[in-house]
């Protein structure tokens, strides 16, 4: 990525509040950017049967959708004003992430923001998570934001493994130094490189926490890397025990190879409920 100028926030239609909408609406007032507000909805009392459709729950889903539309125009349209193009996608899609993941594709955003939320040892390995899930899934970067201010001249930590200088791992130290440094030229913010010295991550962990602290880090920037091209991602340098417990931002870079193994088809597509507003 070498410039923003697509950014998708994941809008929750449940919550008061709208962490990543606001941190997105911030860089693109400071990049310039096209924003992008998406709800991606399901229930499943009103999914129906494909093969036996009923014309009743076809528009009850489509009333939904459109009540979900009103949401965003009502966020979007503050946004607006203070000279940002928005755009607003309601679509009708699951699980969440890959209704996700299928709008980063059509939509050939730069970065996508999203709320996180503590979620236990416990309750990553028994259910589905979000946000986990797109850690591991999501082509484009992913800024994953965290319910407090980042400030106007944020601190941001690259937080690189300067232990692989020959392969992969190296290349995504690169991104990760380089969109450093382009956020830090776009917002004013301030860059410090945290480097990462075991695969563990047991030591790191702690160090990476105190030095959060001491430089009241509003984001850290990390890349997620795999020991080969068909296991799954796993996030380097501590930060997949690190992000439960971050009391800032992260955003995780994936590298050039990856592609998501999400399909691009959904479900239901036949089905007219998607509505987008520019």
């Amino acid at each position: 990525m070498h410039e923003i100028s697509k950014i998708l926030a994941v809008v929750d239609p449940t919550a008061e509040t709208q962490p990543a909408m606001h941190r997105s609406a911030w860089l693109a007032q400071h990049t310039g950017a096209e924003l992008e507000l998406l709800i991606c909805y399901y229930n499943a009392y009103l999914s129906g049967d494909p093969f036996f459709e009923s014309p009743s729950l076809n528009k009850a889903r489509g009333a939904v959708i459109s009540d979900e539309e009103h949401q965003l125009e009502e966020l979007a349209e503050p946004l607006r004003q203070q000279g940002i193009v928005v755009r607003t996608t309601a679509l009708w899609d699951h699980p969440l992430y890959k209704g996700i993941v299928r709008d980063v594709v059509k939509s050939g955003v730069d970065i996508v923001f999203k709320d996180t939320h503590h979620h236990s040892a416990v309750s990553r390995s028994l259910l589905p998570n979000t946000d986990w899930n797109l850690i591991r899934t999501c082509p484009a970067p992913l800024w994953l934001v965290k319910p407090q201010d980042i400030g106007t001249e944020p601190t941001i930590i690259a937080a690189i493994d300067p232990l692989h200088e020959h392969d992969e791992q190296a290349a995504l130290n690169d991104e990760v130094l380089h969109i450093s440094k382009l956020l830090s030229q776009k917002t004013g913010g301030v860059v410090h490189e945290f480097h990462a010295v075991d695969d563990h991550g047991i030591e790191d962990e702690k160090e990476l926490m105190a030095f959060v602290s001491q430089v009241d880090a509003g984001v850290v920037i990390m890349g997620a890397v795999a020991s080969n091209r068909w296991k799954r991602l796993f996030i380097g340098a501590a930060a997949e025990r690190t992000l439960e417990h971050l009391p800032c931002d992260l955003l995780i870079l994936k590298p050039d190879w990856f592609e998501t193994p999400v399909s691009r088809i959904n479900p239901d597509a036949a089905r007219p409920i998607t509505t987008t507003t520019r």
